[in-house]
């Protein structure tokens, strides 16, 4: 196991993975019915190839691999492709696939290789995927009776087009059946609900491609995107670029069980808008962030939702100033290896809230929770909320810095401070990559913390700051260095 930066190890789950040679393998044990699987991997720069499935000994599927979706290199965010530049990161992608029959409880799934180069194999996902769903009998128009293209061979677009006008002026909704479907742009949306037959059936491919709201100061409302998959084509980020399943401003719509890949984001959200929904979806393999609710988004929220392998923040809230911002949720998420940056972020805005989170495995410049006000963001107001969440391994280095990065962070830019109060209550914090808990910047006052368990940290609390917090019912056990570390200047 390796926590160090720039290693394959620090990238994957737990921060160990198995490297397969050729002919060798590794078995999973299934723990319950499923009949889908999902690879974590990786295998060298420029190179692709196929890895057996054999199910009970007996071969099942044959995967594809590519080094398309990974290899990074060069200084963060941005990156290069280019070997040359050296610090090589962002070295996993997932391979998905439906098996051909059920499998029980206690089945046994071997991955081997026949490739002559190392495959990494960090972890499998096991699914049980509900059947595909079928067009609704009344209220929608279909896609391919405008012309789609089901395969995927050719570009759907003018066909998404004009469906999507249709529907929208007759005040119906749009049903993209089970296939795969190549789209050559984005498509901006309003007062429309898109179905699929499914994230593993309905399969929505293109470089770029993604449903958008109006952009401020307009607004698109009552949009529903439900059951599909998009598969974008993003090598590298690029920042001038809108690559994200879902963008603009959506306001009182529901996105709700939609899987991203290979996008630049999962969801980016420009606002002033209100009431926004997303809910049990699924963002992996980003370069930029999973989530991010940015500008003036108020009274929206994020659940349910497994985010993994982002290129920067996984969920963030970021209120840039000057617009109001807040009563934003994240709750009962699971956020797991953002190869930079935070889990989750709250920068800046009034009265939000982290709440029943699981957060794991940051790698660089990045917490398991970060608060503050930061990126030209307004201050915070109101209360913060951080309640019953587990961090487990987070806090990361800084990345040439000599400071390293808390499993909670408390962070200001520019000598801003922090003077509303933050509570957090009911932590569970596990194998930190340095403290438990750090101020980082500022001045930060106005802090609660209890009832925090605290298991393997170098410190419980880092304080480098002036300030002020009170702390009640902590549990802090395994620590490397000791309880507290106060090199601030006037901190109590």
């Amino acid at each position: 196991p390796s926590k160090e930066y720039l290693t394959v190890q620090a990238e994957a789950s737990g921060r160990q993975a198995v490297v397969l040679s050729q002919s060798q393998s590794v078995e999973f044990t299934t723990t319950s019915p499923s009949n889908a699987i999902v690879v974590r991997y990786n295998i060298p720069d420029g190179s692709s190839g196929s890895l057996d499935v054999y199910v009970n000994d007996s071969l099942s599927l044959s995967l594809p691999l590519t080094s398309t979706y990974s290899w990074i290199y060069g200084s963060t965010p941005i990156g290069t492709n280019n070997p040359a530049d050296g610090n090589a990161h962002h070295f996993f992608d997932d391979v998905r696939a439906l098996f051909n029959s059920q499998l029980p409880e206690q089945t046994r799934v071997r991955l081997q290789s026949s490739l002559n180069f190392p495959v990494t194999i960090d972890l499998a996902d096991f699914y049980q995927v509900p059947v595909p769903y079928s067009m609704p009998s009344v209220g929608y128009l279909n896609l391919v009776d405008y012309g789609a293209d089901s395969t995927g061979k050719s570009d759907s677009y003018q066909s998404l087009e004009r469906a999507v006008y249709a529907a929208q002026s007759q005040g119906k909704g749009l049903w993209i059946p089970q296939g795969k479907f190549t789209f050559s742009n984005n498509i901006q949306i309003d007062k429309i609900t898109i179905r699929g037959a499914g994230p593993w059936y309905t399969e929505l491919h293109g470089k770029n491609f993604g449903f958008y709201g109006k952009f401020p100061p307009q607004q698109s409302t009552n949009v529903g995107i439900y059951d599909l998959s998009i598969f974008g084509q993003t090598i590298i980020r690029n920042d001038d670029e809108a690559s994200t399943g879902a963008g603009g401003a959506l306001a009182k719509s529901v996105i709700q069980n939609v899987w991203i890949e290979h996008n630049k984001c999962g969801f980016w959200l420009d606002g002033p808008f209100d009431s926004m929904l997303i809910t049990g979806c699924t963002i992996r393999n980003t370069f930029a962030d999973g989530i991010n609710f940015h500008k003036g988004v108020t009274s929206s929220v994020v659940e349910h939702t497994v985010v993994r392998n982002t290129g920067d923040d996984g969920l963030a809230m970021w209120a840039e100033s000057p617009n109001y911002y807040g009563y934003n949720i994240f709750q009962f998420n699971t956020v797991q290896l953002p190869i930079l940056a935070n889990a989750i972020a709250i920068y800046g805005g009034e009265h939000n809230s982290i709440l029943d989170n699981i957060c794991l495995d940051t790698v660089t410049q990045g917490a398991g929770v970060q608060i503050g006000p930061r990126f030209q963001s307004v201050d915070l107001s109101n209360t913060t909320t951080v309640a019953r969440n587990t961090l487990v391994r987070t806090g990361s280095t800084g990345q040439g810095a000599t400071v390293t990065y808390g499993a909670i962070g408390m962070y200001c830019d520019d000598g801003r401070s922090i003077n509303s109060p933050v509570v957090f209550n009911n932590l569970y914090i596990s194998e930190s990559y340095a403290s438990a808990i750090q101020f980082y910047s500022g001045t930060i006052n106005n802090l609660q913390f209890d009832t925090i368990t605290i298991d393997s940290a170098t410190y419980a609390v880092e304080e480098r700051v002036s300030g002020s917090a009170q702390f009640s019912n902590i549990v802090a056990t395994n620590l490397k260095n000791g309880g507290i570390w106060n090199c601030g200047s006037q901190f109590q």
